[in-house]
């Protein structure tokens, strides 16, 4: 948490937006959410923020993706080829580790990479994943799974999440 207080300018670029620039003021110990509203699709762009303030400048870029979920059920789930109906964006670099912290040794899509896709019926949500992981290595309890080799999926039930908050309710 920051001792001292934030103040300056973020701009986000990368999209048409109603005013991309937003007055950044954070007390010590708080947080401050940005809105920015975009007439056009952000589907597929690269969204760049940067922000200027007393404790110097920071960039950021981020990727939007929205994929809708087919409907119905897949024929060929248990092939051995994906589906091409509700495939996933291939998660193949740097940019889909969590952290992405350039220590970890990640080495490109031979060392790790995913593929899959998702697909739904009135009964069942359908899952295919394809991981490519050269060594595959999970020394964690239940509890913290998510902290080694894993594919980690939540699903909120109620979509009542509310924007920026982690963690799990009981309907989750």
């Amino acid at each position: 948490m920051r001792s001292a207080p934030v103040e300056g300018k973020a701009e986000l670029s990368g999209a048409s937006w109603k005013g991309p620039e937003r007055t950044i003021s954070i007390a010590p110990g708080k947080k401050q959410m940005l809105t920015f509203y975009s007439g056009p699709s952000l589907n597929g762009r690269e969204l760049t923020l940067k922000a200027k303030s007393n404790l110097g400048e920071l960039v950021s870029r981020y990727r939007a993706e929205f994929i809708s979920c087919p409907v119905g059920t897949p024929q060929n789930f248990a092939q051995a080829k994906l589906p091409k109906t509700g495939q996933l964006p291939r998660m193949a670099s740097r940019d889909h580790l969590i952290p992405n912290d350039p220590e970890n040794g990640y080495e490109g899509a031979e060392d790790l990479s995913v593929e899959s896709a998702v697909s739904y019926d009135k009964e069942k949500l359908y899952l295919a994943i394809d991981v490519r992981d050269d060594i595959h290595r999970q020394e964690n309890t239940a509890e913290r799974l998510w902290a080694g080799d894993s594919i980690q999926l939540a699903i909120d039930t109620r979509a009542d999440a509310p924007p920026y908050v982690y963690g799990f309710a009981p309907d989750d």
